[in-house]
């Protein structure tokens, strides 16, 4: 709404109501005292401002949520690998998605077809392995900008 209101040429200010400055024990709330409040507050600077995030702030949290929805792939495939070894009575007995555990799966004696069908999954498991890698230095790269150092740095 900021920014459609923004684009069509009204200045909008969006208030923290945890930083605007109300009298204590007015638990009544309605639409006309809360609009005598904000009016108070904004005439007053009674208020801080909330941060609206840019178009770039916006990319970047829809590249993050992708990042995640990949990597929750990623977990499905884990959970269906695992599955079928131990249905087929293959279990490991170290930690699993260690370089070990993985070079365990290549190894594995299956028949043919079985052999063919963890050969699949696990062409699935290298390419998100492989995205989600490239994902990481490409977020690596956006908090390293100028915009977000300070803010990752206090992480």
């Amino acid at each position: 709404m900021y920014n459609q209101l923004t684009a069509a040429g009204v200045k909008c200010v969006i208030l923290a109501p945890t930083t605007m400055l109300t009298q204590q024990g007015k638990r009544v709330k309605t639409d006309a005292r809360d609009a005598l409040v904000i009016a108070q507050c904004l005439s007053y600077g009674g208020y801080h401002a909330v941060y609206i995030p840019t178009q770039q702030d916006d990319s970047v949290k829809e590249y993050l949520r992708m990042r995640d929805d990949h990597k929750d792939v990623l977990k499905k495939i884990k959970q269906q690998i695992n599955s079928m070894c131990l249905r087929h009575g293959h279990h490991y007995e170290g930690t699993k998605w260690t370089t070990k555990h993985v070079t365990w799966l290549r190894k594995l004696e299956l028949s043919p077809l079985y052999r063919e069908t963890l050969d699949e999954y696990m062409a699935s498991f290298d390419e998100q392995t492989a995205k989600i890698e490239r994902f990481d230095l490409r977020i690596e790269e956006l908090a390293s900008q100028e915009h977000y150092w300070e803010k990752v740095k206090k992480l």
